[in-house]
């Protein structure tokens, strides 16, 4: 009958229609289910990484005004370099790291050490998220620092230790050269001929002025290091100073090496500390002579009127130095020749005097043709 296949037919449909709403509840319960789970597990994961973040203290911050606003807590000395590293960012850098200080008054210095990263910026929902962290590296850093300052305390040690070396085995030959010369004088002096007397005589005097220029140099090196050295500027005529110090010298010479003045501007005048800086042609002079077996040690000045700079120079006729150790010359207790007399200080203390009044120096050299040593300062024609 029409009637009872219909009745069927819609008994049918709303069975068909419960079993479906049945399973698609169910899935959706199952979804939901498994969706909440997802949640709890991401929440739990972010209760996590907060608590990491904070016990690292570690700060998050996601657009570059909030960055910005540490300028105001950043002490003066890094501040430029955190500006342009954020304005290069701004003008395109995928990202960047910085060491900033930043005010906390917690310290007893009022600053802490912070480690700002900032990644590739990002577009979430059309708004520009800009990720990064800034981190407390402060016991690292200053745990660094620390181990910086104990290996240069460990490294002052150890070149104090190889002074002391040095100085005791540079100073034992001459000092060891006059007790022996001495003797012989004193013990043999009836059988040496008057030409072995005046040859043992020369031997003293040479040995006790080398043990002089070493304790020289070790009386200027303490001042040095003591920062007791003081310099007192004056106008000097340079050519009138090394005609003086020229003249000194005369009676040092031993005959093998000259020892002259080239041609120097008569009216060449520097500001500078004339002690002292005699002290520095000096030993420029007595270097070239220790090192020349031959020829002539030359002093000479030059003025250069487009930079008003004025150089006073050395030039020896030595072995001179090759080229890849000329970076070495000026260096405490660096020789040259390890059989020459001497500790090693002097060219140290003339670059540290220079330096002091204001100049720099220079060296050129080449190997079989001798070596020029300079100080250059300001100075003027008057």
């Amino acid at each position: 009958h029409p009637v009872l296949w219909g009745l069927t037919y819609m008994g049918l449909f709303f069975l068909i229609s419960t079993i479906v709403t049945m399973v698609v509840a169910g899935y959706m319960k199952y979804r939901m289910k498994d969706k909440q789970a997802m949640l709890d597990k991401l929440e739990e994961s972010q209760d996590l990484s907060n608590l990491a973040l904070r016990g690292a203290n570690t700060i998050i911050v996601n657009s570059v005004e909030d960055i910005a606003r540490g300028e105001h807590f950043m002490h003066p000395d890094y501040l430029d370099s955190f500006k342009e590293a954020l304005e290069r960012y701004k003008r395109g850098d995928d990202n960047f790291t910085n060491l900033v200080l930043l005010n906390d008054p917690s310290r007893g210095d009022g600053y802490k050490w912070w480690e700002l990263r900032v990644g590739k910026a990002i577009e979430i929902d059309g708004e520009r998220v800009v990720p990064a962290l800034i981190i407390d590296v402060d016991d690292s850093v200053r745990r660094k620092q620390q181990l910086i300052e104990a290996r240069k305390i460990a490294e002052e040690a150890r070149a104090k230790e190889t002074f002391i070396m040095n100085i005791s085995h540079e100073m034992r030959t001459p000092l060891n050269a006059i007790v022996g010369f001495s003797q012989a004088l004193s013990q043999l002096n009836d059988l040496l001929s008057d030409e072995e007397v005046r040859q043992y005589g020369r031997y003293i005097k040479d040995n006790a002025e080398v043990l002089s220029v070493m304790v020289n140099d070790i009386l200027q090196f303490s001042r040095l290091e003591s920062g007791r050295v003081k310099m007192v500027p004056e106008e000097i005529n340079v050519k009138e100073l090394l005609d003086t110090l020229i003249f000194e010298w005369q009676d040092k010479l031993t005959g093998k090496v000259g020892l002259e003045l080239a041609d120097c501007p008569p009216d060449l005048y520097i500001s500078a500390d004339s002690l002292r800086l005699k002290e520095v042609i000096n030993q420029y002079i007595g270097n070239g002579l220790k090192f020349s077996n031959k020829g002539t040690v030359t002093v000479g000045c030059t003025f250069d009127k487009n930079t008003e700079r004025a150089k006073i120079w050395v030039k020896d006729e030595g072995p001179g130095i090759p080229a890849e150790k000329l970076q070495f010359t000026f260096k405490l207790f660096w020789k040259g020749d390890a059989f020459i007399p001497g500790v090693g200080l002097g060219l140290s203390i003339a670059k540290s005097f220079t330096e002091m009044m204001g100049g720099v120096v220079g060296v050129e050299s080449q190997v079989g043709f001798g070596s020029t040593f300079s100080s250059e300062f300001d100075g003027y024609i008057k």
